[in-house]
């Protein structure tokens, strides 16, 4: 779904978020805002944290306003950032700290330079970065210095470009690459 489609609190334009909206409807579910400070419940031991956006996006630039959202299961965390560039993130670390922790960060706007800032990757310490990005796509993404700051703080990097779909498993108490 195209980000402007996502965020329209109207009738999405494009075909993608058409169908979505569509399916939607069909199915009954009910539509949520995602906001910052939202915890949704997905079971006894899996908790869904909205981390951003914060507030009314209508203006916002369409990565800024990407939904940033940290999932618990038991014991373990993954980080998915969406588009969000690295003033985000730098909000994030002042707002949340060390409870950005989580075992699996999926990299911020496809591996770009603008995003998975020095102090982003710190705080939230992964063992493992995930890159979702096209093989020789147009846009050079991952770029090599997110990669290179994504192993100066410690974590293994692995890419859609390279591995296809990847799988990972946790057990509530730790996360191990399948």
């Amino acid at each position: 779904i195209c980000p402007a489609c996502a965020m329209s609190r109207s009738a999405p334009s494009c075909t993608a978020a058409r169908a979505y909206a569509r399916a939607a409807v069909q199915e009954g579910a009910e539509r949520l805002i995602a906001q910052a400070g939202q915890i949704i419940q997905l079971g006894a031991s899996t908790t869904v944290r909205i981390l951003s956006p914060q507030g009314d996006t209508s203006n916002w630039d369409n990565n800024a306003s990407s939904i940033v959202l940290q999932i618990i299961y038991g014991d373990t965390e993954i980080m998915l950032t969406g588009d969000a560039p690295q003033g985000i993130e730098e909000y994030l670390v002042r707002r949340y700290g060390e409870t950005l922790e989580s075992e699996i960060l999926k990299l911020g706007h496809h591996g770009s330079d603008t995003s998975s800032s020095e102090s982003f990757l710190q705080v939230v310490n992964s063992k493992y970065v995930v890159v979702s990005a096209g093989v020789d796509n147009r846009y050079g993404h991952p770029k090599p210095q997110v990669l290179l700051r994504a192993g100066a703080a410690g974590a293994q990097t692995v890419s859609t470009a390279e591995q296809g779909s990847i799988l990972f498993k946790s057990d509530g108490k730790r996360v191990w690459l399948e």
